[in-house]
């Protein structure tokens, strides 16, 4: 007779039950199954062998799930320790914040990033228009590929662009035109400009210390600008322009490589204002000693159009602008000399009977000084320029915008600019446009010379020049 053939592996010991092999209480090491199926399966039982096979597998799967619960539980603690960490953090950040709010820190630091809550009426683009294209930077306008014997004087390409679409025409210098000027204007100020400004637009220092600098400098051709406040004083309105030689610098450039140039002319600069004056000054104490005025003066060499760059000899303009400083007044103005009429304009933003004496008072050293000097050069005869030593007669233009605040600067500049383009000038100006169009036009320009390392042909030496040692040598 088989002994177990009444035996069924499952049935419970009526003595005592069997630890559970799923049970918590079962210390470590001990078997997972009853003795009476240790004994069954020592003795051959099928059912017994294939329950003790399942049950090891459990008991690998169970361990397996407590290793990854401690595992899970660790990376939980790392977890909430970092998550303290960064909210300390960020609380440490937001105190020093509130501490440095209302001052202007690091900023002008070239990236592009936009300001929401700057205070300008930026106009919106809805969504449903289509993304405006970066324009593509182009090379130097005034670069000559060509060999050195076949060089010509430098021209401007200048791209017409049709009015549906919105890139820019050219980079050929800061004074370059738009199809959709403003909106452009204002999208670059808030890109560029905005970041880089304090709104504390009438205190001399609105930056952090050392935070003011440019490094390496933004080279304009006739002077660099190392300070944030350069750009700042041109931006925002009320305060004085301290940048009249770069921006008429500019605007000699702009009618010099025209390619239909509009108007025949040339400017001077600072410089001219005080030497004239200074020479005016000694004409008089001398009782108008005219052996002051030589062919050898500084004043003979601007118009020959040798002391500035970009400069161009007077007998070969119609027209001459004159920066004009009115020290009894603090003001500036605008003079533009009509070669052909010999008669001085006079373009004041500020006019008023008193200030109108000032200024004529102020333009008498050029009318009085200038037809002497042009009487030295037979070139103003070849090209039937009339010579007189009669002064120039000294007329003041009606009609113009007046300022409200101290935008002289801006006006004598845009006055200029008007005339250059043959454009009559409005009754009314909004500064504020216009410092903004020459803020983002003069920064934009000087980001592009940093990154394309492009010169115009007055800012950059001759392509052909070679130093003659021997004239050092000899």
């Amino acid at each position: 007779m088989d002994p177990y053939q009444n035996f069924n592996p499952f049935e419970t010991s009526p003595q005592k039950s069997p630890p559970h092999p799923f049970s918590s209480t079962r210390p470590v090491g001990t078997p997972s199954r009853s003795p009476r199926l240790r004994s069954a399966s020592m003795s051959g039982c099928p059912n017994c062998a294939r329950l003790e096979s399942v049950l090891h597998e459990h008991e690998k799967l169970i361990r397996k799930a407590h290793l990854r619960a401690t595992e899970a539980k660790q990376e939980s603690y790392k977890l909430a320790e970092h998550l303290y960490h960064s909210a300390h953090a960020m609380q440490e950040a937001n105190t020093s914040r509130e501490k440095l709010e209302g001052i202007v820190d690091d900023i002008l630091d070239y990236t592009e990033v936009s300001i929401p809550h700057y205070p300008l009426h930026v106009k919106q683009e809805s969504p449903n228009t289509t993304p405006r294209e970066s324009p593509s930077r182009p090379k130097s306008p005034f670069k000559d590929n060509s060999p050195p014997s076949q060089r010509k004087f430098p021209q401007i390409q200048i791209h017409h662009v049709s009015e549906n679409q919105d890139d820019i025409i050219l980079f050929h210098n800061p004074f370059m035109k738009f199809t959709k000027e403003w909106d452009y204007i204002y999208d670059q100020k808030n890109l560029f400009i905005a970041k880089a400004f304090s709104t504390a637009t009438f205190q001399d220092k609105v930056y952090l210390k050392g935070k003011d600098k440019i490094v390496p400098p933004f080279r304009f051709g006739v002077e660099d600008v190392a300070t944030k406040m350069w750009f700042h004083k041109l931006a925002y309105p009320g305060q004085c322009l301290t940048n009249f030689d770069i921006i008429f610098y500019y605007l000699r450039q702009k009618g010099k490589y025209a390619k239909e140039p509009k108007v025949k002319f040339t400017t001077t600069d600072c410089l001219f204002f005080k030497t004239i004056h200074a020479l005016y000054e000694k004409f008089i104490a001398q009782k108008k000693d005219l052996s002051l005025i030589t062919p050898q003066h500084a004043i003979a060499d601007y118009i020959r159009g040798r002391k500035m760059l970009c400069g161009s000899p007077w007998h070969l303009c119609d027209h001459v602008l004159f920066i004009i400083h009115m020290e009894t007044e603090s003001h500036w103005i605008l003079g533009r000399l009509n070669i052909e009429e010999r008669r001085m304009y006079m373009y004041d933003s500020l006019s008023t009977a008193m200030k109108d004496s000032a200024a004529i008072k102020a333009c008498q050293p050029f009318a009085v000084l200038l037809p002497h000097f042009f009487a030295l050069f037979d070139e103003f005869k070849k090209e039937n320029k009339p010579v007189c030593l009669d002064p120039f007669e000294v007329v003041k233009v009606d009609g113009l915008p007046q300022q409200t605040s101290n935008d002289c600067g801006c006006f004598v500049a845009l006055f200029a600019e008007y005339f250059i383009d043959m454009k009559p000038i409005p009754p009314i100006f909004d500064v504020e446009k216009h410092r903004d169009r020459l803020a983002v036009l003069f920064y934009k320009y000087a980001r592009m010379k940093e990154v394309d390392f492009i010169d115009s042909e007055d800012e950059a030496p001759p392509k052909d020049y070679v130093p003659n040692h021997r004239q050092f040598n000899s």
